[in-house]
């Protein structure tokens, strides 16, 4: 029942939340500096440090979560926890601040990014709606879905 009607937060809850969210706000910051400096020390492409390293560290935590949830039965909440992070990370990590600040026109690369996660989340989504959820097929398209994702991506930033 806790699930459907938790009880209201309270002031130790507030003490406890808002320092968690400055340090993954910093760890966040530091995780990007770190991986910008090594991509830059061994050479590796912006495209592949973010389209890939960064990007796959991120969806660590959630893929955790979600996995927990899948193995308790509950796969639309699986589902719905993969999503809401892809959301927040695209509305928090480049809407939000395209309010703020002028950005510049993307790059080739971008559009090659945001066109294959729009792609990726559009399949996962069909092969949702088209199964009645997901199975262990519609887990192998989207892994092979992603493999080709990588492969576009390495060839891009080789170009």
């Amino acid at each position: 029942m806790a699930a459907i009607r938790p009880r209201r937060g309270s002031t130790r809850d507030l003490l406890v939340a808002v320092p968690a969210l400055v340090v993954v706000i910093l760890a966040t910051v530091a995780m990007e500096r770190g991986a910008s400096t090594l991509g830059q020390d061994y050479s590796v492409a912006v495209l592949v440090v973010g389209g890939l390293v960064l990007a796959a560290v991120t969806s660590l935590p959630p893929a955790v979560a979600a996995v927990h949830l899948a193995a308790k039965g509950r796969g639309a909440a699986a589902l719905s926890t993969a999503f809401t992070s892809n959301t927040l990370n695209v509305t928090v990590g480049l809407l939000v601040p395209t309010l703020f600040f002028q950005l510049p026109r993307p790059s080739g690369q971008s559009l090659l990014i945001a066109g294959w996660y729009v792609g990726l989340t559009a399949l996962t989504l069909a092969l949702a709606y088209a199964g009645r959820g997901l199975g262990r097929w519609a887990g192998w398209v989207i892994i092979a879905g992603y493999a080709a994702f990588v492969v576009a991506v390495l060839i891009a930033s080789s170009v």
